[in-house]
């Protein structure tokens, strides 16, 4: 026993070019240990999150999965390797060359799962968002495709970096090529920031009315470089879709209620009682429609021919046709009460309506 150990000892000091053999093995057992720990990750944590993940909705946590689920074993054997090379004393060139093979693998694979990422992530967009016609899918297209290349981009860059070569002069002239294409494309850069803007800000959806100017309409397709409205008079209009971010926008869709404002003119002759039912007359008129707000009725002038009164309510809907029936039913029912009453209305009847509160 005691002359098996030396021995031992000696087989394991027995230099191997500039390493020992002990070193070799400590570099295989770091190897294999690492592979062991790797194939336990992906043969059965990954897999146990993808079945936690589920099968039917694409979630982000699924995509997180299928991104670490797409480094495949060249990429585990090179980051078990580059972790084993820690272990043993190489010569620089062939030191410099592995890490520079590592690299290129790592940064490739890293870079192709990146990019796998972004195309699940504008799926999901596409699934969540345009089957509901919010936008048009070529928005996050064109936005994937340009993060796409800006990824790959990076990832020539590092690599380069990394073989030695400066490469400020290559980012120096990619900027400078970066300008002139833009400067070139700025008409079409801005309809697509415009787009991401509207996207990201959402002022309208499909479906919704908005004026925009003199013009107005429904809203059919929000584009990347423009957005079709459908007029009231039936024509479609084309607006490109940077108008609309350098423009006010009104958009009735999403108005909550809508404020009525009207005047009712009543002849000179009607009584000092007859001028006191008439508030009280409306008023019960109108809280008693549904989706209403009374908010008042005045008399508020002395007209040159008649006496004037001003009366304001709320409508709670933005629907433009329950807005429009309910003022009709209103109007119906204090015509139908001012002729039970015997209050004669002046022939000259001024009416307006504000939308604003």
């Amino acid at each position: 026993m005691n002359n098996i150990l030396p021995t031992i000892n000696k087989v394991l000091h027995y230099q191997l070019g500039d390493n020992f053999l002990y070193n070799y093995i400590e570099a295989f057992v770091a190897f294999l240990i690492c592979i062991v720990i790797l194939w336990i990750f992906k043969n059965v944590i990954v897999k146990r999150m993808k079945v936690l993940s589920g099968k039917n909705t694409l979630s982000y946590y699924d995509m997180m999965v299928n991104f670490v689920e797409k480094f495949g074993w060249p990429f585990y054997l090179v980051i078990s390797v580059y972790i084993s090379l820690y272990f043993v004393a190489l010569p620089d060139d062939l030191s410099k060359s592995l890490h520079y093979l590592i690299l290129i693998v790592a940064t490739c694979y890293i870079s192709k799962s990146l990019n796998q990422l972004i195309t699940s992530i504008n799926e999901k967009l596409k699934t969540d968002h345009f089957d509901k016609k919010k936008l048009d899918p070529s928005v996050i297209d064109v936005s994937a495709k340009i993060t796409k290349v800006l990824i790959w981009t990076i990832a020539v860059i590092i690599i380069i970096q990394n073989s030695g070569y400066n490469v400020s002069g290559l980012v120096a002239g990619l900027s400078i090529s970066g300008v002139i294409v833009a400067f070139a494309l700025q008409s079409i850069l801005g309809d697509i920031f415009a787009s991401v803007s509207i996207y990201i800000d959402k002022p309208f959806n499909i479906g919704d009315f908005i004026v925009i100017g003199e013009d107005s309409g429904v809203v059919k397709q929000i584009g990347m470089k423009s957005t079709r409205i459908e007029a009231l008079s039936g024509e479609e209009l084309i607006i490109p879709t940077k108008d609309l971010t350098q423009n006010k926008i009104h958009n009735y869709k999403k108005m909550k209620k809508r404020r009525v404002l009207f005047n009712i003119n009543v002849v000179y002759d009607t009584s000092s009682n007859q001028l006191k039912k008439i508030p009280e007359i409306i008023k019960n008129i109108i809280i008693k429609i549904d989706n209403t707000d009374f908010q008042r009725v005045h008399f508020i002038e002395f007209g040159d021919s008649s006496l004037k009164f001003e009366i304001v309510y709320y409508i709670n809907t933005n629907d433009y046709d329950i807005y429009m029936d309910i003022r009709q039913k209103i109007n119906l029912a204090i015509k139908e009460q001012f002729e039970k009453n015997k209050i004669e209305m002046a022939k000259a009847i001024l009416a307006s309506l504000s939308l604003a509160p």
